[in-house]
């Protein structure tokens, strides 16, 4: 800008100025007292870290703003992506709506200053013939996004989608890999009563070869390959991020709160999905290893029980989650998704690192958290009771292959959940953030509801100043950007994650 620009709006500048003065009949007394008050804290926020900005530096800066649990905070910009709508692709491979996507993207790059978005890369879709990919939509969505200079996280999205919270199409996993179902169910997580979730194959299959010579692991390692083989040119610029799908709805994790058939509702503690022949077979051999043959039961418990209503986690029962049994079966399971996660991220890592970063996603189920039990969360996976951290694991196994730990629910309160489910979110999220600074590695964070007020983005800033390098808002929809009240506040909130 030139130096007579620059006069120019200077003067524009104090005309407005003084025109606020004659209409509010402000005395120029008043106005340097409150120029030096600001001033004041001005100076106190604008301190310097090497390259950086640090607010909030120290535990009587927190105070007195009223910011807690702040004093670690180091980064001063954290990128802001949005969930594009499920649907943002059709079955066919090629891109919906792509008008109103283009202007979707002017208005959160030019209006809000969003940093990009993420997408889907829908493994049923793209792979809808064996070992053929169609990245049409995926060319046209890159494309759209380098016109307005947004970036791009991927998630490779080996789940079904229409079974979870707020899905709004149906994309089923791949024909083929669904005749090979066909004939023989047991490639699908199965409960105690015989139900297969069709959602994301068992990690029973990661290596058994019934996909017409393929493993699970093998099909994977194949999509993600040719993935990174056709967006070469892009991985590191407009693709800056790749989340690798490990469970239903891309988490890791087991399908234990199923919606599908109105198997479970809210908050019940879920069911145990290792009745499928290759788990059995696997928790078999594992107790027989352990001395143990009598291991090979599996705990009994309902998707909608409350944790005092089964015998597995109440207290003082026989065989319950204390007991020396219960304990080695949690420790099994759990290390059965541990070591599923490896299997994929090592095929990952041996594709995408030193191109993009690489992203895995952890399920934030908070009901039962505070339990001594943490019912929701064993049968999902997460081994978390009171006398054993759920997530380190998974924090070192994300350390192992430098993996960005994603996190869901930080928009949520204890309060807005109900007493009586013992709910912990905030602690969830604390407990997962402690576990990833622990290992060294990266924090990236979701809500995992729409939500659109002040409060929820308050409590997603004030996660954020505790050090989180990313945040990724669910999601772009008409009722963000058309609602003159949601679009504010989403403003403001991008604002607030870059200068935080």
């Amino acid at each position: 800008m030139n130096k007579m620009k620059k006069s120019k709006i200077k003067k524009l500048g104090l005309q407005f100025f003084r025109k606020i003065i004659r209409e509010k009949n402000l005395s120029w007394k008043w106005i340097r007292e409150e120029s030096k008050t600001f001033n004041q804290h001005k100076a106190k926020f604008d301190k310097q870290n090497d390259k950086e900005k640090t607010y909030f530096k120290t535990g009587e800066d927190c105070n007195e703003f009223g910011v807690a649990n702040c004093s670690s905070a180091q980064n001063t910009y954290v990128p802001v992506y949005l969930m594009l709508p499920l649907d943002f692709i059709n079955n066919d491979g090629n891109l919906n709506n792509q008008g109103e996507l283009d202007d979707w993207f002017g208005k959160i790059k030019n209006e809000a200053g969003a940093d990009g978005v993420m997408a889907d890369v829908w493994w049923g879709i793209v792979e809808s013939n064996e070992k053929n990919y169609n990245w049409a939509g995926y060319d046209q969505l890159v494309s759209l996004l380098q016109k307005h200079d947004l970036k791009l996280q991927c998630v490779m999205s080996f789940h079904q989608c229409g079974t979870n919270t707020g899905d709004k199409c149906y994309i089923p996993l791949p024909q083929f890999v669904l005749d090979v179902g066909n004939s023989n169910p047991d490639i699908y997580y199965t409960d105690k009563n015989g139900h297969r979730d069709q959602e994301y194959l068992s990690l029973g299959v990661d290596t058994e070869t019934v996909f017409n010579g393929r493993s699970a692991v093998d099909m994977y390692n194949d999509f993600m390959s040719a993935f990174a083989s056709h967006f070469a040119d892009h991985l590191g610029n407009t693709i800056v991020e790749v989340q690798v799908g490990l469970g239903p709805a891309g988490e890791m994790r087991y399908p234990s709160y199923q919606l599908q058939d109105n198997l479970w509702k809210f908050p019940g503690v879920g069911g145990f999905q290792c009745f499928d022949k290759y788990m059995k077979a696997s928790l078999q051999k594992s107790a027989n290893n352990a001395g143990h043959s009598e291991y090979n039961k599996i705990p009994s418990v309902e998707y909608n029980s409350y944790p005092y209503q089964t015998s597995f986690f109440t207290e003082g029962t026989s065989d319950n989650y204390r007991s020396q049994y219960g304990a080695w079966f949690l420790s099994w399971y759990s290390q059965q998704l541990i070591s599923h996660g490896d299997r994929v991220l090592a095929k990952a890592n041996a594709i995408f690192s030193g191109k993009v970063q690489i992203a895995a996603k952890i399920s934030g189920i908070h009901w039962w958290y505070k339990t001594s039990n943490h019912a929701a969360e064993c049968t999902t996976g997460y081994f978390n009771t009171d006398e054993n951290d759920g997530y380190r694991a998974p924090a070192q196994l994300l350390k192992k292959y430098d993996v960005l730990f994603d996190f869901t629910c930080l928009e949520m309160s204890d309060s807005s959940q109900p007493s009586w489910a013992d709910c912990g979110p905030q602690e969830l999220v604390q407990q997962t953030l402690s576990d990833a600074k622990a290992q060294g590695i990266k924090y990236g964070g979701e809500n995992a509801l729409n939500v659109y007020d002040t409060g929820s983005f308050g409590r997603i800033e004030n996660v954020a100043r505790q050090g989180i390098n990313s945040f990724t808002y669910l999601r772009l929809t008409s009722d963000l950007i058309n609602n003159g009240g949601n679009w504010n506040n989403f403003k403001g909130f991008v604002w607030n994650m870059h200068n935080l």
